[in-house]
């Protein structure tokens, strides 16, 4: 695991200014977006060390599922193992290094496609052709470096931190929150792919507010489920926060959107269904953002639920690509400034909040 000296545009003073109580903090300052030495800090103190949202377990549900992603530069895939477990492990061939799983899927073993050495569902080296033994090299010692792996509520997360703590054990204070909310009976329906070249907080803090429902989604969201009318509901909340929506439409229930910070947001839709905001940071300037479609099989029978709900967010998610396509060029402008909030983005200074204490770390 590598360290990173704080760089200068984390100065304590900038990171003071997002911990600062509620009407005094600011936003992030243009520089935390568009410095590549931050998100290189970023990557050492949290990306590291956080646990992250890989798969939903209705795509693991049989031995041999697999999903492959990348972490902080680290290619991993989770599997689920011929005993029923899930493991986490390192994409990368103990051989030559490659990488050897793609996207999602489903295998017998694992097997690199470069010299065919193959590894069984546990990461163990189960083959590797026409090497030599007894100079050296023992087959038994060989095996795919293991990760720390957790399902909570159907979500899997990985950390890539030995030393990290139980997920479950850092969440125990949401199990109250979600209990009814039934997230691992659901199954992913749908997914809706978008490279985002702009930096990953740009996407999280999008999704952690309504304010800019009045604006950006005036037609789509605003008419229905009000901006002005979404509160965070305990911003006294650390590690997560929960932001409110409030139907006008009788009939309609509101929707609740659940942040895991850095990066799991879901919006759950009661009584059984959410959507997904899967965003991956790959670099300062770029991040991939995954929309998945989850619902409750038992409520959506002929999927018209899923359908509805996916149509609607591909009309959302164009307008959001507009706002923040805007935001990243203007964060590059010398007139970019880092303002006093609107009390309708309390969950976004929740998050601040969250990211300053984890990257006030090295001088």
């Amino acid at each position: 695991m590598t360290t990173h000296q704080r760089p200068p545009a984390l100065e304590r003073s900038t990171l003071d200014s997002l911990r600062a109580p509620q009407p005094e903090a600011r936003s992030m300052p243009p520089a935390m977006f568009i410095d590549p030495d931050v998100f290189r800090h970023e990557s050492s103190v949290i990306f590291e060390r956080s646990w992250l949202p890989i798969a939903h377990v209705s795509d693991l549900a049989e031995p041999g599922d697999f999903v492959a992603t990348t972490i902080a530069d680290e290619p991993i895939a989770v599997v689920r193992r011929a005993d029923g477990s899930l493991g986490a492990m390192a994409n990368v061939c103990q051989h030559r290094n490659a990488t050897i799983l793609d996207g999602h899927g489903s295998v017998r073993a694992i097997q690199c496609p470069y010299h065919l050495w193959t590894y069984r569902l546990d990461g163990s080296l189960a083959a590797a052709p026409d090497m030599p033994t007894g100079a050296g090299f023992d087959p038994a010692t060989v095996c795919l470096p293991a990760y720390a792996v957790e399902e909570w509520r159907g979500f899997v997360f990985v950390n890539l931190d030995p030393n990290a703590s139980p997920l479950a054990e850092t969440l125990a204070d949401l199990d109250d929150v979600v209990g009814d909310w039934g997230l691992e009976r659901m199954t992913r329906t749908h997914t809706l792919s978008y490279p985002s070249p702009w930096n990953w907080k740009i996407s999280v803090e999008n999704a952690l507010e309504s304010y800019h429902h009045a604006g950006t989604h005036r037609y789509t969201l605003d008419s229905t489920f009000p901006g002005k009318r979404s509160r965070a509901r305990d911003t006294s909340t650390y590690h997560w926060g929960i932001l409110d929506h409030e139907s006008v439409v009788d009939g309609l229930d509101g929707f609740v959107v659940l942040a895991i910070f850095p990066t799991f947001v879901i919006a759950y839709n009661p009584p059984s269904s959410c959507v997904w905001l899967e965003v991956r940071p790959l670099a300062f300037d770029q991040s991939m953002l995954d929309i998945h479609i989850l619902v409750d099989p038992a409520t959506d029978p002929d999927g018209s639920g899923a359908e509805f709900l996916a149509q609607s967010m591909l009309e959302i998610n164009a307008e959001d690509i507009d706002v923040n396509t805007r935001t990243w060029r203007g964060m590059h402008s010398r007139a970019a400034v880092a303002q006093h909030a609107s009390p309708l983005e309390g969950l976004c200074w929740q998050f601040r909040r969250w990211l300053a204490d984890h990257l006030d770390v090295g001088e």
